[in-house]
């Protein structure tokens, strides 16, 4: 035991461990006691570490060794540089998972005087990458209160600088859409989620999206647990036409091309509408359309989910024609929950 002793004494090894067996590690930063907020260095020598989820942690050059061998990546409230965060990424080899939230630019690029934010030279290519989440909404009020200017967006300006042929998105829409269009190939992206949406309108911005993802296999739109919406246009856009020809895959954000203009997504197989208003028989003609038709898949597998229905027909407002679409077999899989 000791009592006391000089001011000076360490009485912990300068040394660190090797630690063997860690594979998942989650770290959030306090200020007051790391007002410089780095990665512990306890930490850095984890040779067999997979999972990283981080907060409020200073994102530095070099980065530790064992961050290379990540397979899943999630930063909440961290200070980086946009330019530091694609060198992060280019530093991981086989990520497959990456989840941005709330990012902030470093003090030294913020306060005054305010150093020169590094602009972006490289691109940062993840080949393995399958899942990608991100968070823009920054909270209205509390200690994280705060909704940066456009130049120190970090993740929107990140994401004009990656290429994720692999990934399934999980995010803001107009970011994704500037995101795919940066892309120099056509989009491989084979599933979509988008969730928590309060405001009709962006569906406009979701069927501009989708006309870019060639490969879409599976689409998923959820209203907010609180909201009952309508995206009237999203299902008549899905509809296949009866003839191929003089047709668009594109629609232009100032010109909607009309619905029945449009072959968007011809490898659509699954899709799923959560707490939607809707006409149910949008939904019939869409999945009948592309039913038994060389030139598309058929959507074979549906999810409804508290569906607020505005139609008397096909069957009285229920769903009863898709319980018989099933049967019929034009569904293979039919999941609905009232």
């Amino acid at each position: 035991m000791i009592d006391s002793g000089p001011a000076s004494w360490v009485i912990y090894q300068l040394a660190f461990p090797t630690l063997t067996a860690l594979r998942t590690l989650e770290l959030a930063n306090s200020g007051d006691e790391n007002p410089e907020r780095r990665f512990p260095r306890f930490f850095e020598a984890a040779p067999v570490l997979e999972h990283l989820d981080i907060r409020t942690v200073r994102l530095y050059t070099p980065f530790p060794d064992s961050w290379q061998r990540l397979s899943t990546l999630e930063l909440g409230r961290c200070f980086v540089t946009a330019m530091e965060l694609i060198e992060l990424l280019r530093f991981i080899e086989s990520l497959r998972k990456l989840c941005m939230r709330l990012l902030c630019l470093p003090d030294e690029y913020v306060e005054e005087p305010a150093v020169a934010t590094p602009s972006i030279t490289k691109t940062a290519i993840l080949p393995h990458l399958a899942e990608l989440h991100l968070d823009f909404s920054w909270p209205s009020e509390g200690e994280w209160a705060y909704q940066p200017p456009a130049d120190e967006k970090i993740i929107w300006t990140v994401l004009r600088h990656l290429r994720c042929p692999r990934v399934c998105t999980d995010l803001d829409l107009q970011a994704v859409q500037a995101f795919i269009i940066s892309w120099d190939n056509p989009s491989s992206v084979t599933s979509l989620s988008v969730a928590d949406l309060e405001d009709a309108v962006i569906v406009n911005h979701l069927i501009i999206l989708i006309s870019k993802l060639p490969c879409l296999q599976s689409l998923s739109v959820e209203a907010h647990q609180d909201h009952h919406i309508g995206y009237v246009s999203l299902l008549p856009a899905l509809q296949w036409p009866d003839r191929d020809e003089d047709t668009s895959e594109s629609p232009s954000e100032e010109d909607q091309s009309t619905p029945e203009k449009l072959r968007l997504c011809p490898q659509l197989s699954y899709i799923k509408l959560s707490r939607w208003s809707l006409d149910s028989r949008l939904l019939r003609d869409m999945i009948l359309s592309r039913s038994a038709k060389t030139s598309v898949r058929a959507v074979d597998t549906v999810s409804a989910e508290q569906l607020e229905l505005t139609d008397t027909a096909p069957s009285g407002g229920c769903l009863g024609w898709l319980r018989a679409m099933r049967a019929e077999r034009v569904l293979k899989h039919l999941f609905i929950e009232e």
